[in-house]
């Protein structure tokens, strides 16, 4: 029989016994497993994507160093979902013809819910390291992720503008699933403090679009608003910067909330005399766990730079960091290939790792804790 012949019987053969993607793989044991990963890794925007991207790939190389997973070592394979809805279902119908059934990302929301569009409908599971929207709660039950959903602490910085004494508020929304997500939720715990109608009022509900330049309009809304206290949510330190310069310079002065968006690369930094007393909810790590300083001086060795468990901006790290290890824990038996097996094992996993002891509830959401935070000086500081 030649090589055709044995070929196209092969072939005939596992399109009989159900099993055509062992024809299309045809892996052996050494054969690395392919991971794709979806990042926003050129857009300026998002200055956590890289860096969640460099964490990842830290991790996998520890497994791989450690006989990765089952034994095979893991290669993975980077996408730029550009932070973006449409590219990221792109991407995700690219990977899903391709045959893969493990995805990790996205980084962003949006790019989440756009990729779990695709990836749901297909039985792939999609795994993410940092996308916090609500909305991704409950989209499927091939979707996880490592990092809390946001309607906790938007809900909680609702109660603390309320209990502070904030009864006209002034919102201002950089326009993206995130802040539109933690928008909604800080709205519902303004107005429902304490699960009773509260006396407290929106006065203004500004949206502006990612990249704007000028927020002069805005401005002038906020001071005609008659708001005690502005509330700012945004996508990137970019627009968080821009935003914290020309709010600074208009000279308007109200009791100040946001996310923890505006530490990315030290935003409040240079503003923090005007900024003192903001207040934000974030997710607490536990900055005393041993775990900490061997990952710390890991990523310093691969990329030479520093990190700091008490950054508010560190918990980005930690879940991304975690993520590779769970995913282990979870392929343990099951071929890349078999996510209803790796999502099976997700549900029943209780992994012990950076950001504390993680299970997944029915939505594929962590249990984690969250923290009150205000700028003292020239840091956060946990209030409660």
């Amino acid at each position: 029989m030649d090589i055709k012949k044995f070929f196209l019987f092969s072939l005939i053969l596992c399109l009989i016994l159900g099993l055509f993607s062992c024809c299309i793989y045809n892996l052996d044991e050494n054969d690395s497993i392919k991971i794709p990963v979806i990042l926003p890794i050129t857009q300026d925007k998002v200055f956590m994507g890289v860096e969640v991207l460099k964490t990842l790939e830290l991790a996998f190389e520890e497994i791989n160093l450690n006989g990765g997973i089952n034994g095979r070592n893991v290669e993975l394979v980077v996408y730029d979902g550009e932070c973006d809805m449409e590219k990221s279902q792109l991407v995700a119908n690219k990977l899903v013809d391709e045959g893969y059934k493990i995805i990790v990302g996205g980084y962003c929301s949006d790019e989440t819910v756009g990729a779990s569009l695709v990836t749901q409908n297909n039985e792939v599971l999609l795994f993410s390291p940092s996308s916090r929207s609500s909305r991704i709660s409950g989209m499927g039950d091939f979707i996880f992720r490592t990092i809390l959903s946001i309607k906790l602490t938007g809900v909680k910085l609702g109660n603390v503008v309320f209990e502070d004494g904030g009864r006209k508020v002034a919102i201002v929304t950089e326009f993206s699933d995130y802040s539109d997500s933690l928008r909604k939720n800080f709205i519902d715990g303004f107005l429902n403090s304490e699960g009773v109608n509260s006396s407290g009022e929106i006065v203004l509900d500004e949206y502006f679009e990612i990249g704007q330049l000028d927020y002069s309009e805005i401005m002038e809304k906020i001071r005609l608003s008659d708001a005690d206290s502005l509330v700012m949510f945004f996508q990137g330190s970019v627009g968080a910067e821009r935003f914290v310069s020309q709010l600074f310079d208009s000279g308007i002065r109200l009791n100040l909330y946001s996310d923890v968006i505006l530490t990315l690369n030290d935003v409040f930094v240079p503003y923090v005399d005007f900024l003192d007393g903001l207040k934000l909810v974030s997710v607490r790590v536990d900055s005393d766990l041993k775990k900490h300083s061997k990952f710390i001086e890991n990523f310093k060795g691969k990329y030479g730079t520093d990190l700091n468990p008490n950054s508010l901006n560190y918990f980005y790290y930690s879940t991304a960091y975690d993520l590779p290890f769970i995913l282990k824990e979870a392929m343990m038996g099951c071929s890349e290939f078999d996510s209803f097996c790796v999502r099976d094992n997700l549900n029943n996993v209780v992994y012990e790792g950076l950001s504390g002891e993680i299970s997944f509830d029915v939505n594929g959401d962590p249990n984690l804790d969250i923290g009150v935070f205000e700028i003292v000086g020239d840091r956060f500081v946990l209030i409660e």
